[in-house]
């Protein structure tokens, strides 16, 4: 998959990209910035819709979320090593 305003492997627009487990490749700023804007607000209500989804599956709320964020974030590079 792939294309301009899919979020498929390889896409320039979308949330996606990771998610199916292939490997992504960059691409240059320049086509990133010719992703239209009705896609760039479809990627992030995609996005958006999915966290809210996930976060109800987890039981959490925003605040819950914002709390997880600021101390993740404290922790990040630990976590990675």
């Amino acid at each position: 998959s792939g294309g301009s305003d899919t979020a498929g492997l390889g896409g320039r627009g979308g949330p996606y990209r990771l998610d199916s487990g292939h490997p992504v490749h960059q691409v240059s700023e320049q086509m990133k910035a010719e992703v239209s804007e009705a896609a760039q607000r479809e990627a992030k209500a995609m996005a958006k819709a999915a966290l809210q989804k996930k976060l109800k599956e987890l039981n959490m709320g925003k605040l819950d979320w914002e709390r997880y964020e600021s101390i993740h974030s404290h922790v990040e590079l630990q976590i990675q090593q």
